[in-house]
């Protein structure tokens, strides 16, 4: 059951990630106008997302990829 919320979770990650190079610019209107270097943020969080679903595809995720998701999503989340 777990292995199957990880692919689940990863495949999402892969998509959204690649959702982030495909509309960009849908994605750059969510980044608060006050954060300089709005287009480079959205490709660097793509491309964070995609090693994440990799990573949760691939492997069983250890502790620490746990902790790197989780830190990640409460930066670009709020």
């Amino acid at each position: 059951m777990k292995r199957l919320l990880s692919l689940i979770l990863g495949c999402g990650f892969m998509t959204i990630g690649v959702l982030h190079f495909k509309h960009e610019s849908r994605f750059r209107k969510i980044v608060p106008d006050y954060l300089p270097f709005r287009k480079s943020a959205v490709i660097i969080s793509g491309f964070v997302e995609m090693i994440f679903g990799i990573l949760l595809i691939v492997n069983r995720p250890s502790l620490c990829l746990k902790k790197m998701i989780n830190i990640f999503l409460l930066a670009v989340l709020p």
